[in-house]
């Protein structure tokens, strides 16, 4: 038997220690949680990463597009009211299959063309987009209109940022409540 001691300081601000008396195929357990973590933040993404829709230019689709249709109509064309060029878009990188204009209606007392998701996702995505723009306006192979595959693979490193950044937030809220141990399980 081995004895596990950590030191926890609650909310009240005293040191207390508790010890956990596990076997070593308990402490084995441990280290099994640990290789499912792995799995889940490294080799996760890149099996992700490895989709066929990466290979055809088709991983901001559906309601995806939908919600990022925002960065690219406001910072690229400026065209948030009428989207024209949603058009040539859909015929290049067919965002929504055989959806044509998907996520977008006409208002029916102003004429304007509305995007029928909310800003909010767009808003997160921004500094990936920002990043994917910065650098296809300075590599000569990729193309500045917001679709092309550095501006999908950006932004979608930004959301596994976001997920793995409101993962940690949890474990830090979960700490002071539960068992040090029991927060990473």
């Amino acid at each position: 038997m081995n004895v596990v001691k950590m030191r926890l300081k609650p909310r009240n601000n005293r040191n207390r220690t508790i010890s956990f008396k596990c076997s070593n195929a308990q402490m084995l357990k441990c280290s099994n949680a640990q290789k499912a973590l792995f799995v889940f933040f490294f080799i996760g993404p890149l099996l992700y990463l490895a989709d066929t829709d990466w290979r055809r230019n088709q991983v901001i689709k559906y309601d995806t597009v939908g919600y990022y249709n925002y960065l690219p109509a406001t910072l690229i064309y400026q065209d948030l009211y009428q989207l024209e060029y949603y058009d040539w878009i859909d015929t290049v990188y067919y965002p929504t299959g055989d959806y044509f204009r998907y996520a977008l209606r006409i208002h029916p007392e102003t004429g304007n063309t509305v995007i029928k998701y909310t800003c909010g996702v767009s808003i997160l995505q921004l500094p990936g987009f920002l990043i994917a723009h910065f650098l296809s306006s300075v590599l000569v192979n990729y193309e500045s209109d917001g679709y092309d595959l550095l501006y999908q693979l950006f932004v979608h490193l930004n959301n596994i940022i976001f997920v793995c950044w409101g993962l940690y937030l949890l474990l830090l809220f979960l700490q002071p409540v539960f068992l040090f141990l029991l927060a990473y399980l």
